[in-house]
């Protein structure tokens, strides 16, 4: 898998899937609110209707919305707790969901988390080796091989701050 990094844009792809962070209390990342506002609200509208909880590590998938082919909600619990571990969750959640509907290019949101004591470089290096860690497989030693991970390429979009 290759590991990317972009400064997000007004214009995201739309053929690639979007990773939103979202936290208990309904709140998206600077660039998840712009999505949010792309789709008239929907995903605000979702979650507000008890669809989504945003509990640590609860994904819910979303395909072809208004134009984004594949848009990954990711839930990060209370916005003030967020920390090294908390994170971790996410991430494994994150990739386990990527790799169960056979996704190969995703671009995260998830350096934009407010993530205590720690910045954005950080938090870029940490999703990443974190990302690698959970789609390694060891099956050398296997006669029966795991099937690789479809995810290519995973970009992780850190603000611009002009």
């Amino acid at each position: 898998m290759k590991i990317q990094l972009q400064v997000t844009e007004s214009n995201l792809p739309k053929n690639t899937c979007l990773i939103i962070p979202v936290t208990e209390d309904a709140h998206f990342t600077p660039t998840g609110q712009q999505i949010d506002k792309a789709l008239k609200g929907s995903l605000l509208k979702l979650i507000k209707a008890g669809r989504f909880q945003a509990k640590v590590g609860q994904t819910l998938p979303l395909f072809h919305c208004e134009g984004y082919e594949h848009i990954l909600l990711v839930g990060c619990g209370n916005a003030k707790k967020v920390t090294e571990s908390t994170l971790r969750k996410i991430v494994f959640a994150t990739l386990r969901s990527l790799t169960s509907t056979k996704t190969k290019t995703a671009l995260s949101l998830m350096p934009e988390l407010n993530v205590k004591e720690h910045d954005t470089a950080w938090k870029v290096k940490f999703i990443a080796e974190v990302a690698t860690e959970a789609l390694y497989a060891f099956d050398d030693h296997k006669s029966k091989k795991e099937p690789k991970p479809e995810l290519q390429t995973l970009t992780l979009a850190i603000a611009n701050k002009k």
